[in-house]
């Protein structure tokens, strides 16, 4: 029998990843990031919680190939920056410069009302992560989105392609 572990990851502040395997290759940590020279985390920084990497599987798994050498298997799914501490639920900081961006480039569409404006912000939370509410955020951002003329409207779409779900943003039909 197996039970699945984690590695610890190193994520930079603005969300690239730097290292999945903090504790098996602790060689490849780095204090900032080399592409955009952010600080580097480990954990979260609201409970210390170390960040999810590469997901490993504890007891040996044997498989003989047609060589006759036995080998043991490692499977890893593509890995997805989380958005959201799964142990306290804050954002993460990259989280948190998104949404804080959007807003501030939604509050630029001269195209939107003061209340559109507001209800278009209020849907950002809802997108970055597949709820309930999120196909209902996306229909309304979509929608929103539509009335914005300026180009902060190619930036703005941009950034949800980048930071939401793929599946809701193909949903919003903003291509």
């Amino acid at each position: 029998m197996s039970s699945k572990q984690y590695d610890v990851a190193q994520i930079c502040t603005s969300g690239h990843v730097i290292n999945l395997s903090c504790n098996r290759q602790p060689a490849d940590c780095t204090k900032f990031c080399s592409l955009c020279g952010s600080p580097t985390i480990k954990e979260c920084p609201s409970c210390k919680a170390p960040i999810r990497g590469d997901a490993y599987v504890s007891s040996v798994i044997a498989v003989t190939s047609l060589d006759g050498v036995e080998r043991s298997i490692k499977v890893i799914k593509d890995y997805v920056v989380p958005a959201f501490c799964p142990d306290c639920g804050n954002p993460y900081p990259w989280t948190n410069s998104f949404l804080i961006s959007a807003e501030k480039i939604v509050d630029m569409a001269d195209d939107l009302s003061p209340e559109q404006k507001q209800q278009l912000k209020e849907t950002f939370p809802n997108l970055l992560i597949d709820k309930p509410e999120s196909k209902y955020s996306a229909l309304v951002a979509s929608k929103l989105i539509h009335e914005i003329k300026s180009m902060g409207k190619n930036i703005l779409i941009e950034m949800l392609k980048e930071n939401i779900p793929m599946k809701l943003f193909e949903l919003m039909q903003l291509d």
